[in-house]
Parts: C-alpha cells; structure tokens; sequence
C-alpha cells in the first residue's frame, strides 16, 4: 500500500492517457459518445500499471475494488442482495464486450430509479456512473481476478446482515471521489477503511465506514436542488428523453416533490448536525432491517417446525373389515375370464391343407394356386428324369443321412457329385449344400466379417438377406438395379477411407447383387 502513496493523481491519469485514445478523467460529464470501450487499449493500461507496482499490489487492489464495486451495485440492478458466490460470477460473464453497452445503460436507469428513491447526491451519482463505467471495461481485462475477489468478499461479508446496499455504495463512492480530487493517498485510506469489511462483518464497522465517509463527503458543495438534476445524470449516462420520463413517472410525483422539499431542507442543516442526522438514520435503519428479518426468518422456521411435527406424530385412522363383510364381499366377487370367449366360426379354427405333392402348382383348401414360396428357380420338381433319379437314389441310400456332414451324413455320391462339378467349372474343389437356400446364406458370411463392408441391392432375396445378417459386416443398400446410387455410395466410401486411412487399410469391401435372367 506504500507504493500508492508516492504516486499522484496526475500522473496516473496521464499514464493512462498515454494508452488511451481518448482522455478517461473527463469524458462521463462533457461527452458520453467519446467513450468508446472498443477502441480503449486496455490490455497495455492494465500492463502498465501492474509494471509499476512490484509485489502483485496493483492487481489484488484492483481486483477488490472491482468486487466490491459490482457487488455493492446489485440492488441497482436486482434489488436484493446476491447471497452467492456464484451470482457475483454470473454477474460477471454477462459483463463482455458484445453487451457492455446495453448492459450499463440498464444499470444507469436502474440507478437514476434508485436516486429518485433514496435522496441520493448527483455528485456521488455522477461519479457512480463514471465509475461502474469505467470498471466495467477494465472488468473485460480483470474478470477472472474479480471473480476471485468476489468469492474471497462473499466468504467474510454476512450480506443479510448489513444495511441497504444503496448506503454502503454512496459512502464507498464518497470517499474515493473527495481522494481523487486530491491524490492516491486518499485512496489507500479507502482501502484500509475497507480492509475490515473482509475479516469482519460487524455492524460497527460498517456504521463508522458509513459516518466516517458521509463527513467527508458533505466538504463537497454538490446537493440535489431541482429535478434537472436527475436529468444531468440521465444525459451521463445516455439515458433517453423518453426513458427518463418513464423512471419520473414510475416513482411518483408527490413522492418526488416532497423527496426534494426534505432535500433542501436538509443542505441548509450545519455539517455537524446533518452528520448526527445521518447516523441515527443508519443506526435506527439497521435496527429495522436486522429486526425486520429475523422475525420473518423466525416465522418461517416455526411454520417449517410445525408442519414437520404435525405430519410425522399425526395418527391415521384404519379402518377394519368384520367377518361378515369379508365373507360377503368374497361371495360377491366374479373373476373375468382369462380369455374372451372364441366364436366357432373364427377363420384361426378352420383347418386348412394341401392336396397333391408340390410342384409350379399346388392345390389348397380345394383351389389351384402358383406356387411362389419354394426355392425351385429351375423348374426341376415334377421333371420325369429327375424323378427317376431321384427314385434309384432312395432305393440305394435310403431318404438320406439325416446328419451333418463332417460327421456321419456325407456319402461316396457327394463327393463323386462335388469332383464332377469341380471339373465342369475348372476349379480346384466344390463344396455341396443340401439345399439352395443355406447356400448362399453361409457363404457370405464366411467371406465377409465384422470389420467388411457390403454394398447390396435392396432387392436380393431372403436368403441373401439373412446371409448379410449373420456377416455382421457394415451393410449399405443401394436402391434397386441403380447403378448411379451404388455409385454415389462408392464415393462416400473413398472419401471416408481418405479421411480415415489406418481404418481402412483393414477393411474389405464387397458387392452384392442377384441375378433375375
């Protein structure tokens, strides 16, 4: 805190001015459009300043003001006081360059409001708004420390406790104002006058801080006189004409004239006597407040009491059924049925049937239909020649193995049968299936596994489908006989194995199509 002392108020503001684009100790009162956050290099100011101070001073003193400053400010902007940690660090992230503007244009409105209510001084309200505008755009650069500042504050300040924050901000605020119109060291007795704040939460130190800062305050010759005074304030901080008069309107204008008759009567007060005026005012409306919540916290809590006792010692009444009423109400009872009843004539009782062996045409229930649900693609059931074939082969080895053929079903007739078929189509073995359907069925999946990809056409039959399962290989279906649309998929493929190169190396890929000739 030394170091503050040999610093004086000129030459920061002329540090500051060095890496400003514009001026920052007068532009709130001349001219609100010059201050452009945008265009304000705060990261060199704030480097800068930590530059000068050795020992990591600057930015824990800056880092606490900033906290509190925002913190004291919640009634301005929520009426109530944040209880949380968490609060202040929301607070804090809406604070960002996106929504500056808007943002303090709220908090000016709601502290014109908050004026209107409490007699509050224009020039301590001048300088609020200078003040949370300019800590708002370092906040920008500060966030992250001011949070920590918060949560530290939050963790030793009882805010139940203490008086209407509107108070405590016009007394903190007060005191730095009369500093700055004279040096920094002004400001490092600010500090320590706050330094209790964080240890201890007690009611006489913040009444002394409250006394102490209005004394100083009242040396200045600023005093509300009329209402262009709020409108002073509300060109500050670049509230409308429409605006203000809205904020006029909302508190009242019989509330705002006799506001403004207790104002002048109390400038014409002695400093000594407006000063004793003041501290009662304190003392009796921290009575009020600290009386005022703890009956009310006192009331809720017994409620809570008394519902918790009522509902856990309360008796409830059972009610018990005799003999006879059991007995009757037994003898009354019909069970439903577990099943409805079935008609005779319902078509799941008929009995249908074949008549004749299968063939291209088979007759059902008496009528002649086309036979589509076999695997006879040739047109080989009913031909003479097979039959008798198939007649000599019965008679030889009987109805068949009726077993696998790794173990008792193969005979000497499948093997001579896979030898020819091999020779016919000039491969080194062939493998015989039972029947068609299986064929196909296990042959897929001994090719493709987990890892493949198939591309097939959505119209291959069941078989083929249920081989395509049983793969367990990533399938893409392609509309039917479309070669554009196995196309595109081939392309999607190529720029996935792009993307993906090590997966790829590992992945095969297949077509599957079917043959309608």
């Amino acid at each position: 805190m030394e170091l503050f002392q040999s610093l004086e108020d000129e030459a920061l503001l002329a540090m500051v001015d060095k890496y400003c684009s514009e001026p920052v100790h007068n532009p709130f009162e001349s001219d609100s459009k010059k201050f452009d956050a945008t265009i304000i290099n705060e990261k060199a100011i704030i480097d800068k300043l930590i530059g000068l101070y050795p020992s990591s001073v600057a930015p824990q003193s800056v880092a606490i003001l900033d906290a509190l400053i925002y913190k004291m400010s919640a009634p301005y902007r929520h009426a109530k006081f944040w209880r949380f940690t968490r609060r202040v660090s929301k607070e804090l992230n809406k604070l960002n360059a996106l929504k500056l503007n808007k943002y303090l244009k709220k908090i000016s409105k709601d502290m014109l409001k908050s004026e209107m209510h409490y007699s509050l001084s224009v020039c301590a309200k001048r300088y609020i708004a200078a003040m949370l505008i300019c800590r708002a755009v370092r906040s920008c650069r500060l966030r992250k420390l001011c949070e920590q500042a918060a949560s530290h504050c939050l963790q030793h300040i009882q805010t139940g406790h203490l008086l209407q924050s509107n108070l405590l901000l016009l007394a903190l605020n007060a005191d730095i104002y009369d500093a700055l119109k004279k040096n920094l060291d002004g400001i490092v007795k600010c500090y320590n006058c706050l330094q209790p704040l964080l240890t201890d939460s007690s009611l006489l130190h913040v009444g002394k801080l409250l006394v102490m800062a209005n004394s100083t305050f009242q040396n200045s010759t600023f005093l509300i006189s009329s209402l262009n005074s709020f409108r002073l304030i509300a060109e500050i901080c670049g509230i409308e004409e429409s605006e203000y008069i809205d904020l006029l309107t909302s508190t009242g204008t019989q509330k705002m004239a006799n506001r403004l008759e207790r104002t002048k009567k109390m400038s014409t007060y002695h400093e000594e006597d407006y000063n004793h005026q003041f501290s009662n005012r304190l003392s009796s409306h921290i009575s009020t407040s600290s009386y005022k919540q703890l009956v009310t916290e006192s009331i809720i809590l017994s409620v809570v009491i008394y519902g918790i006792i009522v509902l856990k010692f309360r008796k409830r009444k059972h009610t018990w059924l005799t003999k006879q009423q059991k007995e009757r109400i037994i003898a009354e009872w019909k069970p439903e049925p577990l099943v409805p009843e079935i008609p005779t004539e319902h078509s799941a009782l008929q009995t249908h049937y074949f008549d004749g062996k299968v063939s291209k045409f088979v007759t059902y229930d008496g009528k002649d239909y086309l036979n589509l649900a076999t695997t006879n693609f040739l047109g080989l059931i009913g031909d003479k020649t097979v039959e008798k074939e198939a007649k000599e082969a019965i008679s030889k080895y009987g109805v068949g193995s009726c077993g696998p053929r790794h173990f008792y079903g193969t005979v000497d007739i499948h093997l001579a049968l896979e030898k020819q078929i091999a020779d016919f189509l000039g491969c080194e073995e062939a493998v015989l299936y039972s029947y068609g359907f299986v064929t196909i069925s296990s042959v897929i999946p001994s090719y493709a596994k987990k890892s493949d990809v198939i591309f097939a056409d959505k119209g291959v039959n069941f078989a083929i489908q249920e081989g395509l399962k049983a793969s367990r290989s990533r399938i893409e279906w392609f509309s039917h006989n479309d070669i554009n649309d196995l196309e595109r998929l081939l392309m999607e493929q190529a720029e996935r194995d792009r993307k993906f190169p090590k997966l790829a190396s590992k992945t095969r890929r297949f077509i599957v199509v079917k043959d309608y000739t």
